[in-house]
């Protein structure tokens, strides 16, 4: 039986609460700051000041159009949009002809860049005016409090004053025109950025563009997450099924411990059956994967439930514009197509693609078959919002082989005749696996107004997830009639449908000439569904138990609020609070009809509601614009599974308290020929109850506490656009603490299972172009390799250590593309899940109650060869 947790006031220890105190009164009397200390930034502009023709029959008046340009960090203009014509035409005709002749104007216009306080180029976006005067003269100007953000939508770290000059005349009679002392902005203009984004919050946020390392051999948008430092997946479910998560000591499993979301969308199932947390991220198309935010601890106010370990958040678009399409067929009939399309001149986050893909899989009962599709429009509306419309949807099915007794595989006793390949990839239960589905949108409106922007985003989505495993064969069948065991599959069900509404607001300002943001967020979600799991014959697969079977109501509500500021030249502080609260209405109909007074109902009904506040922090020393030392602190959460709940109750949270210190660094202007980036830092969180896996439940259950510490190293480097290497080392340690044992023992009590001791990991890839006979050829190499040390198992046991390699290969010609790709390079045989507890999968004899070693065979070398065609994309100077 499970355990009825404490409630929330035994649970909160003195020292937990001491340290949230102490906290939030740093947080209210120390004032928060960015750590990017900025005094001067520069706008984009125009080098030459070209003459430009009124277009006919647009009148006489003076005429200013206002555009909103991308301007890159190289000085190329990478997109124009017309916001506004002042005064606005009465006829539709004249007000397009003078927006297309300010958009053919600026077109051939060529610009120095924007440059930050160090004088850096960066990619920025701004508000440009074309001045169509009374005669044949244009007078361009930067506006004076112009909006800037990065060209992907991330804005500058800080705010500053600019200088500006005075526009130039131009035409033949520049200096005699009437409109030759048009009034200027002066000598001075005031610049000031709204924050789309914030800076870093620990040295451990990492926002990570996917770029070429997107052509490293990964299978799905999940293991895309491997590209943060000391992330490890490992997927014990088969393709389709969510792969466990493992983090700064954490084994986060299908996402109990790592808030994930897509664009703003939270993926986490509240009170899954087969987890709760579970995250399915199969309709995200991997292409479509601009780049991944992940922090890694509770540490930014806005991170929300299951950020124990911290979060990820995945942020779409398509910077390659056109038409792409792309065939694949390789080892085990594994066959995938997809498509994607981003239409000529649109934004990058305005795009379409859909994605299908099968396999018979390697070994027994390892199927599957997947198809996901996503699109998504941005416009602009009047002149200073912005309105994305996306939907979604995608469906899966998989088969799973589950864990095998390493004694039954030592003595080749396994239900698979043949080679010593079919014993380690065999199967107990050919009825195991799963499927998913998921459809849904999601609307977002973004306003900004010189140093103030806001996001307003309500998205609703059905979605569900069914899955079917054995962990321990037949041991735990119940029947007292002396007849066989049945089995102790579990058939897993969750259906739900969640609607969900977030708003931010960022305004910026300058104090002594210091940048400083303010924040403030809300958020509201609220799940409907229902979680049932039953216990079935291995035999046709009939349900004979009902473990659970629940109806849910979930409503989640959070305010945070968040100051950047600067205080001194060489110091910052960051962070603020929030607050979560989380109510629940349970209905249980899996009760007994009778009691010891009597008949009942064979349901009951459970009601909750519990809050947490949770302060955060981060202190930041600049050393220099390239290098800085960050101590970050803070009190993060988890929602209760629905299941641990009773009457009444004041909800219990697992709450994690998070602590991390160390270097970061950044060398190398955006257009330097090598630009390097990194960090390293030391960590540590206790967290008051955390989950631990139960093979005879097939699911985590609750523990106690436990202590978590390490460190890691990482870096990136990028030189020009031909070579790009990602690498990173961490070491991590987790212990179930003793009765009595202090907050900060780190290594005192047993070892947390599962968790990985050494984790080292490099990514790279490579891209060059030749001429041949006159065309252009381009080819790309890249590879992963991935090596874990030791893992400590239940009952003192430890796993093995293993490593793969991973590489891929193409060549381009023209608008066709071909590529080979190749996963475990040289045929590693290895363990990617180890397990140690008490089974039986041999129905006819009686069960032993010793542990004995399980294991979930990882993939053999799998090859897949793909062709592309990439329509109205080509270009003389891409990259593949």
């Amino acid at each position: 039986m499970r355990q009825r947790a404490p409630r929330h006031g035994a649970r909160a220890s003195t020292a937990m609460n001491t340290l949230r105190a102490l906290l939030l009164m740093g947080l209210v009397l120390a004032p928060t700051c960015a750590p990017h200390l900025a005094r001067a930034q520069e706008p984009p502009r125009a080098r030459t000041a070209l003459p430009i023709d009124r277009p006919d029959a647009t009148g006489t008046m003076r005429v200013e159009v206002e555009l909103e340009i991308v301007v890159g960090a190289d000085g190329a203009l990478r997109d124009a949009t017309p916001v506004e014509i002042r005064p606005e035409p009465v006829e539709t005709s004249v007000h397009d002809a003078l927006a297309a002749r300010a958009l053919e104007h600026v077109r051939a216009l060529s610009f120095d860049p924007a440059t930050d306080d160090a004088g850096r180029p960066i990619p920025a976006r701004v508000r440009y005016v074309v001045v169509f005067p009374e005669r044949a003269v244009v007078r361009e100007i930067a506006l004076p409090h112009t909006t800037f953000d990065t060209e992907d939508d991330r804005a500058p770290a800080s705010a500053t004053s600019a200088e500006t000059h005075e526009s130039e005349r131009v035409g033949e009679d520049a200096g005699t025109s009437e409109d030759a002392h048009a009034p200027t902005f002066g000598a001075r203009a005031e610049v000031v950025a709204p924050a789309r984004e914030r800076p870093p919050s620990a040295v451990s946020d990492h926002d990570i563009d996917v770029g070429a390392l997107g052509r490293v051999p990964r299978d799905d948008a999940q293991s895309m997450l491997t590209l943060a430092p000391g992330v490890l997946l490992s997927n014990h479910g088969g393709e389709g099924h969510a792969a466990s998560m493992f983090l700064r000591g954490f084994d986060a499993e299908e996402g109990e411990d790592l808030e994930v979301l897509v664009d703003g969308i939270p993926l986490n199932d509240v009170s899954n059956a087969h987890g709760h947390g579970y995250v399915d991220s199969t309709f995200i198309v991997p292409e479509l994967v601009e780049s991944i935010r992940v922090v890694q601890g509770p540490f930014d106010p806005a991170q929300g439930d299951f950020a124990i370990a911290g979060t990820a958040e995945y942020r779409l678009g398509l910077r390659e514009r056109g038409i792409h399409v792309g065939a694949a067929y390789g080892t085990y009939e594994e066959r995938r197509v997809h498509a994607l399309w981003g239409p000529e001149g649109e934004p990058s986050a305005t795009f379409a693609g859909a994605s299908f893909r099968d396999g018979a899989g390697w070994g027994a009962n390892r199927a599957f078959a997947q198809g996901a599709a996503i699109a998504q429009v941005e416009v602009p509306i009047a002149s200073r919002f912005r309105l994305r419309l996306l939907g979604l949807g995608s469906a899966a099915t998989w088969r799973q082989a589950g864990p095998l007794r390493d004694d039954d595989w030592r003595a080749g006793r396994l239900p698979c005749a043949g080679d010593d390949f079919a014993q380690f990839f065999c199967t107990y239960d050919p009825s195991q696996g799963g499927s998913s589905y998921r459809g849904g949108g999601a609307a977002t409106l973004e306003w900004s107004e010189g140093p103030t922007w806001a996001r307003a985003m309500l998205q609703a989505n059905a979605h569900g997830v069914r899955v079917r495993e054995s962990f321990t064969g037949f041991l735990l069948d119940p029947r007292t009639d002396g007849g066989p065991q049945r089995g102790d599959a579990v058939d897993q069900r969750y259906d739900a449908v969640t609607v969900s509404a977030r708003a931010t607001m960022r305004h910026r300002f300058v104090v002594l000439e210091r940048a400083q943001t303010i924040e403030l967020g809300l958020a509201v979600r609220h799940d409907d569904g229902a979680s049932v799991q039953d216990r079935v014959r291995r035999e046709l697969g009939v349900p004979y138990l009902a473990d659970f079977d629940r109806e849910m109501r979930v409503t989640s509500l959070a305010l945070h609020a968040r100051a950047d500021a600067s205080v001194l030249e060489w110091l910052a502080l960051s962070g603020g609070a929030r607050i979560d609260g989380f109510g629940f209405g349970v209905v249980d109909r899996n009760r007994p009809d009778v009691d010891r007074i009597g008949e009942r109902l064979p349901r009951e009904t459970t009601s909750a509601f519990g809050w947490l506040l949770q302060p955060r922090g981060s202190l930041h020393v600049v050393f220099a614009p390239e290098l800085r030392w960050v101590t970050s602190a803070g009190l993060g959460a988890r929602s209760s599974d629905a299941a641990a709940l009773s009457e009444g109750e004041l909800a219990p949270f697992a709450e994690v308290l998070a602590l991390e210190s160390g270097l970061a660094w950044n060398v190398g202007e955006e257009t330097a020929p090598l630009r390097v980036e990194g960090g390293a830092s030391a960590f540590f969180t206790r967290v008051s109850r955390d989950l631990v896996f139960d093979a005879e439940r097939g699911r985590n259950t609750v523990t106690g506490a436990s202590h978590r510490s390490g460190a890691t190293v990482f870096s990136r480097l990028r030189i020009d656009s031909w070579l790009d290497v990602d690498a990173s080392l961490t070491y991590t340690r987790g212990h179930l603490p003793p009765p009595g044992a202090g907050a900060f023992e780190l290594f005192a009590g047993p070892r947390l299972p599962f968790i990985p001791e050494w984790l080292f990991r490099i990514d790279a890839a490579a891209q060059h172009a030749v001429v041949i006979a006159g065309e252009r050829v381009a080819g790309s190499v890249a590879v992963g390799f991935l090596a874990l040390g030791q893992r400590p198992l239940p009952l003192e046991r430890v796993s093995e250590p293993w490593w793969v390699l991973d590489a891929a290969v193409a060549v381009r010609w023209r608008f066709v593309e071909l590529g080979v790709r190749a996963q475990n390079l040289l045929d590693q045989r290895y363990r990617q899940a180890e397990l140690n507890y008490v089974s039986s999968f041999a129905p006819d004899r009686a069960p032993s109650r010793m542990a004995e070693r399980h294991f979930v065979a990882a993939p053999p070398l799998r090859v897949l060869v793909q062709l592309s065609v990439h329509v109205e994309l080509f270009r003389g100077e891409e990259e593949p």
